[in-house]
């Protein structure tokens, strides 16, 4: 059985290697459990019978750090309360950073300000939100308003990859 250090996330599998993992993790690149490899050499083996390591070796993973660093994603279109945001987060013991995404029915700032409050582990918000403005209806007004979201929805059909920063323009413009 081969150890093979500087892989963070543990690995175990049916292979004869196993990657223990970092014992803590230090970052958002490092989610999930963290922790070590325990094992113990059966006694009384034939080398002829040994096929692969669980022939050989009793081993379990023990978690050390019960904190862990995650990355939740959340459409809050549907979410009409800055409570029923934070309930939907479910929001552990963990370290978190936080996505927030879809049509703006609350006032964002406020929620944000609440995460914030409610939970100190929380490193990160990402508002990815945006208000249902009918951009179409707005595209056929002759004014600079108009003017701007034609030629911002004639970008978002050449560039559908950048929905996001598009709509985040037309929303600093239009609000």
């Amino acid at each position: 059985m081969l150890h093979y250090g500087h892989i963070h996330a543990p690995k175990i599998d049916d292979s004869n290697i196993i990657y223990p993992g970092s014992l803590a993790s230090c970052g958002f690149d490092e989610p999930g459990e963290h922790g070590m490899c325990v094992g113990e050499i059966k006694e009384d083996i034939n080398p002829a019978i040994i096929d692969n390591r669980k022939d050989l070796v009793d081993y379990r993973f023990v978690k050390v750090d019960e904190t862990e660093y995650e990355t939740k994603s959340l459409d809050i279109t549907e979410c009409s309360s800055v409570i029923e945001v934070i309930d939907k987060l479910d929001l552990k013991n963990n370290f978190y950073k936080i996505e927030l995404k879809g049509v703006k029915n609350i006032d964002i700032n406020k929620l944000i300000e609440e995460l914030h409050i409610s939970n100190e582990k929380i490193c990160d918000i990402i508002d990815n939100t945006y208000y249902a403005d009918d951009y179409e209806k707005i595209a056929k007004q002759d004014t600079l308003k108009g003017i701007f979201v034609r030629n911002m929805l004639e970008l978002l059909k050449e560039n559908p990859e950048k929905e996001n920063e598009i709509k985040h323009a037309m929303e600093y413009v239009l609000h």
